[in-house]
């Protein structure tokens, strides 16, 4: 894998299928590299992450992918969205009344709920954002499949949401994003995420022939209720048709929503240039080169090099209490450096007791050997008197005590 900073994959995964497309961003210039669509089979699911990550390595080398981070789109039927009102407050006020709502959600739904927010928070007027919930077993299923393929993953969002932010920039036109596991719907205002719907349009399980009657009644349904409440005044819809749509099918789709129904333009609405051979395909022929169905992962991609576009991100959602923190960093500091006077008072106290107990041994030990000490210097004195005494008496001589053996005149008389 290539850890060029540049490089960033955008992962758009469905039921059984995961859509990849890997984006250079360098300075102004943003060149679509690489295109593939690895497709799920029984033995690689999102049950079984270990052996599905473990096919989709082998599948982003045999693709030639040489990104190693990515950003992953989760479609609009893994979550609950809802649109929220908040009154007039600051962020971390309006923070803590949607994690409130999000906790009662959490407990209505089955399994443990992340949630994050889409959208503004204002201090002077209320607003509403979008509140959308996931499964955290969903969030941790992606995680462990793309770590058993060697990919980091940025952030997990909505690719629906990714797509309109993207491609529509502060305008509010409704977007109709089309695939084979069905239809989303995003509506936006004032250039934020109001709501994200999924509407099936498949017979049975994603196969068969495409029905749009349900899907047009929807569509019109929900723009009639937008211009009720003043949400939306728009005539037309952007459509990113991943399925290939025939021309009286659009015509179909135009007449029961009542709009205007037009196709995006994935290249020009991104801003993106494509790279010779980019389209790597999943082993078919494919209608839609770089087209439709890369438009998510596409815009997922460019959200790597830029986050701030990021409608939402359940791996850091805002809506994550943040710990306590007891002392600013300052008072950390102080701690610190009490800590260490504190360790060195210690070492030094326990240094003077060492030693004093070592002074008090060698006073003992002198105080032991006090009478051998003057045993030997009476000894001394005794010796050095004795010494005195021997150098300063004179010698008597031997022969002048003594008496002759002889006393008598040598003539023998007396």
């Amino acid at each position: 894998m290539n850890f060029g900073s540049s490089n960033y994959l955008g992962v758009s995964v469905n039921d059984r299928s995961i859509v990849c497309a890997e984006v250079s961003v360098s300075g102004g210039k943003r060149l679509v590299r690489r295109l593939a669509t690895f497709e799920l089979g029984d033995g690689a699911t999102f049950e079984k992450p270990g052996e599905a990550g473990q096919a989709f390595l082998t599948f982003l080398r045999q693709k030639k992918f040489s990104a190693s981070r990515a950003v992953v789109g989760i479609p609009a039927k893994w979550m609950i969205a809802l649109e929220k009102e908040i009154p007039p407050s600051g962020e971390e006020q309006a923070r803590a009344m949607l994690r409130l709502q999000a906790e009662r959600l959490g407990v209505s739904e089955s399994g443990e709920m992340v949630f994050d927010y889409a959208g503004r928070t204002d201090a002077a007027r209320p607003n509403k954002v979008l509140l959308v919930g996931v499964k955290r077993q969903r969030l941790e299923q992606i995680e462990d499949l793309l770590d058993a393929a060697g990919v980091s993953v940025v952030a997990i969002t909505s690719a629906a949401l990714t797509l309109a932010g993207e491609a529509s920039g502060d305008q509010d036109v409704p977007m109709l994003l089309l695939g084979r596991q069905g239809a989303e719907m995003v509506w936006r205002h004032d250039g934020t995420p109001k709501m994200l719907r999924h509407v099936s349009v498949m017979a049975v399980n994603g196969h068969g022939p495409v029905t749009l009657n349900t899907l047009g009644s929807e569509l019109g349904r929900t723009l009639a209720l937008s211009r009720g409440t003043g949400t939306t005044s728009a005539r037309e819809l952007v459509l990113w048709d991943g399925i290939g749509l025939s021309q009286e099918q659009m015509t179909e789709l135009a007449d029961r929503s009542g709009v205007k129904v037009r196709t995006g333009d994935v290249l020009r609405s991104l801003g993106l240039e494509e790279a010779p051979g980019a389209h790597a395909g999943n082993g078919q022929q494919t209608d839609v080169a770089t087209g439709e169905i890369y438009a998510p992962a596409l815009s997922l991609a460019l959200a790597g090099a830029n986050r701030t576009v990021l409608p939402l991100d359940f791996r850091k959602s805002r809506l994550t209490p943040r710990k306590a923190r007891r002392v600013s960093r300052n008072g950390m500091w102080t701690i610190v450096g009490i800590a260490v006077v504190v360790l060195a008072t210690a070492g030094l106290y326990v240094n003077v007791q060492m030693s004093e107990a070592q002074l008090s041994k060698l006073q003992d030990d002198i105080k032991g050997k006090k009478n051998s000490f003057n045993d030997a210097n009476q000894l001394i004195i005794v010796l050095t008197t004795l010494r005195l005494i021997l150098t300063n008496v004179r010698p008597i001589s031997i022969a002048s005590t003594k008496s002759p053996r002889n006393s008598s005149p040598a003539n023998g008389f007396g």
